[in-house]
């Protein structure tokens, strides 16, 4: 039986590069996809993130990482490594995000395995689009998720 799966988009799509976690995901969505998985443009969710993960076996957040990368570089993370104990959060909605995986996991309401798809940005101010950085890790970011989805 496959593992029921979840990819969430996260991101502020008026902050240039911090909207392509949501970008990503609206191209995931061309793809074909298996039934067991649903795909969401949750955008900044906050606490209604643990809403969203709920009964989910495996969650794929995919959103803007800042990790001092060259732009557009693309990391696979989990959530269980504990990198985000300890960073500073890039934006507003990060901080809701890894708080509602730490209550999450508190309330007993996190999936088995949480794995985060970053994407570095460039650009972290007002303004639409992506840098082309950016844009360009979106099709790689899209096949690493297809082959996440295959595990």
């Amino acid at each position: 039986m496959s593992k029921k799966t979840a990819v969430i988009g996260l991101g502020n799509t008026l902050m240039a590069d911090e909207g392509v976690g949501v970008k990503v995901v609206k191209e995931l969505k061309k793809q074909a996809l298996p039934p067991n998985v649903e795909v969401y443009e949750a955008g900044t969710p906050g606490l209604f993130l643990i809403s969203l993960i709920e009964g989910f076996d495996k969650v794929i957040l995919v959103d803007a990482v800042e990790l001092k990368g060259p732009p557009g570089t693309i990391y696979r993370l989990s959530f269980e490594e504990g990198l985000f104990e300890t960073s500073s959060p890039t934006s507003m909605h990060e901080i809701d995000a890894i708080t509602a995986l730490k209550i999450a996991k508190h309330t007993g309401k996190l999936p088995r395995e949480v794995v985060i798809v970053g994407i570095e940005p460039k650009v972290v101010e007002l303004g639409e689009g992506l840098s082309p950085e950016v844009e360009a890790a979106i099709p790689k970011a899209v096949k690493l998720l297809l082959n996440e989805l295959k595990t």
